[in-house]
């Protein structure tokens, strides 16, 4: 199963992206898209989510014509930087709330919660409140329940920016071994360099375009 894009463009307010060639990623890979600040990785990413419309182009999973479908149908996952917890739900909750929405019976959310925090090494944190937890806590916990979902396309803007190095490196590995046991497009985001180990394609985003690059 391949993410394919071709020839697509977003436009907010006067910032345009477009795409210079056809990009074909297969599953089970970690991608980097990657440049400066500012520069519209973001809007690459919320383009893929389908927060943004495209003006042109297509976004294609096999055969799956994702383009014009709505943001909830395209099994899509994105982890935005900040990490925007509900509040008033524990950890669990938060972790859980997607798999609630879709309707799954509380046992099976239960178990697949407690194997990710376990994962992350947060399960200690499942009865807390997003106020009491760290920053660093809270981003995985924020990569907790969008992976959980066990969506085919997963996406990071900037997920590690605040994070120790130490704890930067451990997702990254997580992340690596997720996207090729359960075939995963995951793309990451980032102006900090990734482990080259780890990546297998990386995507230049720079002056309103984007590119695959060696």
């Amino acid at each position: 199963m391949a993410l394919n894009l071709n020839g697509l463009s977003y436009q907010i307010g006067s910032f345009c992206l477009t795409q210079k060639d056809p990009i074909s990623l297969p599953k089970g890979k970690m991608i980097w898209v990657r440049g400066a600040s500012g520069s519209g990785k973001s809007t690459l990413l919320q383009g893929l989510a389908g927060f943004i419309v495209a003006k042109s182009g297509s976004v294609q999973l096999d055969s799956v014509d994702l383009t014009h479908l709505p943001a909830e149908r395209r099994r899509v996952a994105l982890v935005f930087q900040e990490a925007a917890l509900f509040p008033h739900l524990t950890v669990e909750e938060n972790v859980e709330y997607g798999l609630r929405v879709l309707g799954l019976p509380r046992h099976d959310r239960q178990t697949r919660s407690q194997r990710i925090l376990k994962d992350l090494e947060i399960s200690e944190l499942a009865n807390r409140y997003p106020q009491e937890i760290s920053g660093g806590q809270a981003h995985r916990v924020s990569l907790a329940r969008s992976a959980i979902m066990d969506y085919p396309v997963l996406l990071l803007d900037e997920p590690f920016a605040a994070l120790q190095v130490s704890l930067r490196a451990q997702l990254t590995d997580w992340l690596f071994h997720e996207a090729e046991r359960k075939g995963w497009h995951v793309l990451v985001a980032s102006h900090d360099p990734l482990d080259s180990t780890r990546v297998a394609h990386q995507i230049l985003v720079e002056n309103g375009s984007f590119s695959m690059t060696n």
